[in-house]
């Protein structure tokens, strides 16, 4: 995962889910996402489909894979819009 681009990213759309543009990102960069357990795209989350991740406070956890194998877990809390915070998953 290259957390720059998803730096720059969120810089560069700001109209946008916040939660959207790391997941848009994160596709672009060759991953599949789960949000909270949940497998998600980026199309769904810019049109409303998960509008309760979205709105959910604190941190979300995050899954990368490659194909059905599971690369790497964060979580990510947003603390401000299009602000966000990373740090290695709590399990």
């Amino acid at each position: 995962m290259n957390i720059q681009k998803i730096f720059t990213a969120l810089e560069e759309d700001a109209d946008n889910s916040a939660l959207g543009v790391v997941v848009a990102e994160l596709e672009s960069q060759g991953y599949g996402v789960a949000v909270e357990g949940r497998r998600v795209n980026a199309v769904d989350i810019f049109d409303g489909s998960h509008a309760d991740l979205e709105n959910r406070i604190g941190p979300l956890s995050i899954a990368l894979y490659k194909g059905e194998a599971l690369e790497q877990e964060f979580a990510v809390e947003f603390t401000d819009y299009h602000y966000a915070v990373f740090r290695q998953s709590v399990k």
